[in-house]
């Protein structure tokens, strides 16, 4: 079972984790799209904060 938290009549749908976020998928004007939602006691070394700089540029790239 899906769970949801709805923000602003926006219902969030957690859809994965990792090491330092949840990946949630939401509807906005009739388009799906992934959000990253960080854990709120995130403290990134520079290697996290390297491979998170990576996956960021993948997306984009």
């Amino acid at each position: 079972m899906s769970k949801a938290l709805i923000i602003r009549n926006l219902k969030l749908l957690i859809i994965g984790n990792g090491g330092f976020a949840y990946i949630n998928s939401a509807n906005f004007q009739g388009k799906t799209y992934a959000l990253k939602c960080f854990y709120n006691n995130l403290h990134l070394d520079s290697k996290a904060l390297n491979t998170f700089i990576c996956e960021v540029a993948h997306v984009f790239y």
